[in-house]
């Protein structure tokens, strides 16, 4: 929830700046939401359902903003496997073949 909150914000500043460059305007047909891709299901599951329990009290102002950016339509979420998940290549220590499969992607992206 925390890696979702931030990236958000991250997307909002980029979006803002992108406005204010001109490379996205307001006159013109509003662009569809941007996509987060995750690969932690009970994450998304918990963004996207408002699903809360005695565990998730402690994310709470995290929780709210979240929630508020995908249900508002200005977020959107989805899935992506483990594999395909190009961010990992910066985080993890993977195995060689999946690491060169990722650099590929991130290069060609």
């Amino acid at each position: 929830m925390y890696a979702e909150a931030a990236a958000i914000n991250e997307i909002k500043w980029l979006s803002g700046l992108l406005d204010e460059i001109g490379m996205i305007s307001a006159s013109q047909t509003p662009p569809p939401p941007p996509i987060l891709y995750g690969d932690n299901q009970s994450t998304q599951e918990l963004s996207r359902n408002g699903i809360k329990s005695e565990r998730t009290k402690h994310i709470d102002i995290k929780y709210r903003f979240v929630t508020d950016e995908i249900s508002n339509g200005r977020v959107q979420l989805k899935w992506i496997s483990t594999t395909q998940q190009v961010a990992d290549v910066l985080t993890k220590a993977l195995g060689t073949q999946q690491h060169r499969t990722l650099v590929d992607r991130l290069m060609i992206q």
